[in-house]
This record gives structure tokens, sequence and C-alpha cells, in this order.
């Protein structure tokens, strides 16, 4: 959710939805072929009023105007996943498939652990930066300097 109330819903027909606080649809983005989204959407920077979605499908991570639905960028992430993204203030964080996913803000300079399986795990951001996963063995991996996964 926004700060100022609206909240934006990923739905599995292809379309991304963003509604006011008051529940009136803002706008409706189409995104017609690419899979279905498939989890929740994050927000950059949260609590913003000038912010972007980022909301992944099950082959692609997309970057999406909060104003206005408008495609800005988007990634494929070759294997499919059911976790939602989490933001930090330089990278955007998944888990699929292949492992645990980080990709700069605009979608560019993916990097991937594929030492760990966490294929549909959502990651979390700690206070302090650091990313936090639950792998699919049930341990808890910590990346302290989640730049170089």
């Amino acid at each position: 959710m926004a700060e100022d109330g609206s909240v934006f819903v990923a739905r599995d027909d292809d379309h991304l939805v963003a509604y006011d606080r008051y529940g009136n649809r803002m706008w409706s983005g189409d995104f017609v072929g690419n899979n279905d989204f498939v989890s929740s959407p994050a927000l950059f920077p949260l609590g913003s009023t000038a912010f972007s979605v980022y909301v992944p499908t099950r082959a692609r991570m997309y970057k999406v105007n909060a104003g206005n639905g408008a495609l800005f960028e988007e990634q494929p992430v070759v294997y499919p996943t059911h976790a939602s993204p989490a933001v930090t203030w330089d990278r955007v964080y998944l888990g699929n498939a292949s492992g645990m996913l980080s990709m700069d803000l605009f979608l560019g300079d993916l990097q991937t652990d594929s030492t760990i399986e966490v294929a549909g795990v959502s990651p979390a951001v700690g206070a302090d930066g650091t990313v936090y996963v639950v792998s699919m063995a049930g341990d808890l991996i910590a990346y302290r300097n989640p730049k170089e996964l």
C-alpha cells in the first residue's frame, strides 16, 4: 500500500490494477501473453507518492509506473516463481527455481545465487539492508552485502 492509500493488485489474467484509497480503479495495465501474474507486487520507495511497482510473472519481472501503469522496464527471469519480490534502495530480489535473483532497480545487472534452492520463497529486507530468505531446506540465509549474491 502506498502512502496515499492506493493499492496495487496483480491478477492471474495478465492485469495489474491500481485502486485509490476509496476502492476506485485508477488504472489497469494489460500484460497479455506474459504468462500471468503469480504474486503480490512490491513498491519502491515504500510509502512514497512517486514510485514504481515491481511485479513478477511466471517468466518476467516488470517495473511499472505506479502513477499511470506504464511499463518502465522488464527482465526475463527464466524459471517460474510464485514468490513476491523484495526491494532495497538499490536492488530487487526474487527467489525462483534457479536460486536467489538480484537485479538493479532498472532490472539490469542480473545476478543469481544458484547454490540455494528458494523456488517460490519471498525474500525479506531487514532495517540494515540485509536480505533474508529461507531455503527449501529450512535454512535462514542472510545476504549482508546483497549486491554480491
